[in-house]
This record gives structure tokens, sequence and C-alpha cells, in this order.
């Protein structure tokens, strides 16, 4: 997936190079994108895109990144329909599938997203943690959540240090009162990552669950160091009293 991601940066900056008006104003776009004005970007782009090009690679680039902007500003109706246009025009992109879906995730469509992920899962198996982590998800939103969980492991296996991955599995295991199983995932966060408050208070709620109360203690501190409002669990901070 890398690879065509970077296919589509070496667009942006080399193929437009040309002085002409459309890539002129396709470049003032994606100018405008990296300056996080993502407003501009659709309206240089969207211009761009008037004005036309007979390179077909100018319109997937250009599709995609005002895509992109849409993503940005949260307008996903439209982001799907330029994320579809590149499609049209090339549908081995795994990166625009993955996009698509997170977009379609955003809408609440679930279905459909879920059959983006599965389409970039299939062009790009090797390099889809983000893939499945997003298809698990659309699947723990619709209620299935042992394929979630099966989505989250495959993300995990296709990046250990996918992170997300490893709190939304955790926390599935937490709810289903796997707490051995949770404990893993948040203990992994926790001494692979830079962890914050929520990352301890998980453990510990997990720790209660499976009654290592001490343990459950020290997390439930820890996460009160970092941030005042933890521990979150209803009564934590009565159990702390009690069992000292």
């Amino acid at each position: 997936m890398l690879a065509r991601r970077l296919t589509l940066l070496v667009c942006a900056l080399l193929i437009y190079s040309c002085q002409n008006n459309a890539a002129s104003l396709y470049n003032k776009g994606v100018e405008f994108l990296d300056k996080q004005q993502y407003d501009s970007t659709v309206v240089y782009i969207t211009k761009a895109l008037q004005v036309g090009s007979e390179d077909s690679l100018f319109e997937i680039s250009a599709y995609y990144w005002r895509g992109l902007a849409y993503s940005y500003l949260k307008k996903y109706e439209n982001a799907i329909l330029d994320y579809s246009e590149v499609l049209v025009r090339d549908s081995t992109y795994a990166y625009i599938f993955e996009l698509r879906g997170i977009a379609y995730v955003n809408r609440e469509q679930y279905e459909l997203a879920m059959q983006d992920f599965t389409k970039a899962i299939e062009l790009e198996p090797d390099s889809a943690a983000d893939s499945y982590l997003w298809r698990g998800i659309a699947y723990e939103n619709t209620g299935l959540k042992d394929k979630a969980i099966k989505d989250y492991s495959n993300a995990i296996k296709c990046d250990l240090n996918c992170f997300t991955a490893h709190n939304r599995r955790g926390l599935l295991y937490y709810y289903d009162k796997r707490d051995s199983l949770a404990i893993i995932d948040f203990t992994y966060i926790i001494e692979n990552s830079i962890p914050d408050a929520k990352d301890y208070d998980n453990r510990g709620a997990a720790y209660l669950g499976n009654k290592q109360y001490q343990l459950a203690i020290e997390d439930w501190k820890k996460a009160h160091e970092l941030n005042s409002k933890y521990p979150s669990l209803p009564g934590a901070k009565k159990l702390i009293g009690v069992v000292e």
C-alpha cells in the first residue's frame, strides 16, 4: 500500500511541473493542503479539474487530493464521490479503497465500508493493518464483536504496534469478561508506547475483574497521577481506600 501512496505523492510533485493553467491551479491546491487550508485546496483543485488535462494521472491525483481535503473537512459524501472518481480510473489503489471505507464509516454506512476494506485487504494483504483495523471498527459498530476481534488481531499481525487495535481488542475482551486477555493488550500498550491515563485506567479495571486488587490500585494511582479525573470506574477510589 505504501508504494501506491508514494505513486500519488510523485504525481503531486513531478507530473504537473509543466507550465499550464491546470498544473498551476493543481499545485496551488496541494500547497494549501500541506498548510491545512482545506477549503482553499477544494477551490483550486476544482478549478484545475474544470480547466482539465489529457493526462489521466492528472485526474487521478486531483480527485485524490480533493477527496482528502473533503475528508479533513468532514464532508464525507463529497470525499466518497472523489475517491470513487479515482477508482473508476484505476481500481488497483488499495489506499483509495481504504480512504473511501473510512469515509463510509464516518457516515455510518458500515456495509459499504466493509466492502471497501475487504477490497483493500485483497489488493495488498501484507500492508493491510489499517484496513483490518477499520473493518474491525465497522464490525464492532454493527454488533459483530467476534469478527471485530478477529480483524483487530489481523491488524496486530500486520503491525505489532497497531496500538489502536490492541486497545479496541482489549476493551472488547474486558466487556466480555475475558480480563486476562484484556490485561495482555493493555500491558502491551503501556510497555511499548507512551501511555496515558486511560491505558492505566483500562488495565486497572481488567485487574479488578481478574481479582488482582493490588495491581488494580497501582494502575489507578498511576492513572490519577497522569490525569486527576481518573480512575473513571465507579467506586474505584473507594476501593483504593478500603484496601489500603
